[in-house]
């Protein structure tokens, strides 16, 4: 969070502005390169003073990013069909237990949880792009029940489905 008052903060926000009023003025010769020289610039300036306080991962935390990357790519990739915790835990070569314990310290939620809300944000997508019934979407995320789809749709989002696709109309 960068704060007004402190002057490195101020200069970063500033830079950040330039950068922005560039990007929104439309195409102009050579605008590529001051983007460029005002990230880069960006970077040095954090990584000058922010240096110390950046701690190196250890290698555990590093192992649980990997297995948590294999296990999220494995429900990007199945998230309509059944997906069951053992089959997470093999796709990363790891137990159950370590499965289930990686998320929770990484994600901040269970697998079953994270399934959960990935399929209903699928979800959302499908209700947005396309007028497939809910029963339908609720079976091409990986649903077996549109009364349970719908139940944790509007548990989630504060309506329906079909409110939801109503209200983005």
């Amino acid at each position: 969070v960068f704060k007004n008052g402190i002057d490195w903060h101020e200069a970063i926000l500033e830079r950040l502005r330039e950068t922005i009023d560039l990007l929104q003025e439309g195409k102009q010769a050579g605008q590529e390169y001051v983007i460029a020289m005002n990230l880069t610039w960006l970077w040095h300036e954090l990584i000058q003073h922010m240096r110390h306080a950046v701690t190196v991962p250890t290698k555990a935390y590093v192992r649980k990013l990997e297995r948590i990357h294999v296990m999220l790519s494995y429900i990007q990739e199945h998230y309509s069909q059944p997906i069951h915790l053992a089959e997470l835990a093999v796709a990363a070569h790891i137990s159950v237990g370590e499965c289930c314990r990686c998320f929770q310290s990484v994600i901040g939620k269970t697998p079953n949880i994270y399934i959960l809300e990935h399929r209903l944000y699928k979800s959302m997508e499908l209700l947005d792009m396309t007028d497939r019934s809910v029963s339908d979407i609720a079976y091409a995320v990986g649903f077996n029940d549109p009364s349970y789809y719908i139940y944790y749709f509007k548990k989630l989002q504060g309506m329906t489905p079909k409110e939801y696709r109503n209200r983005n109309c």
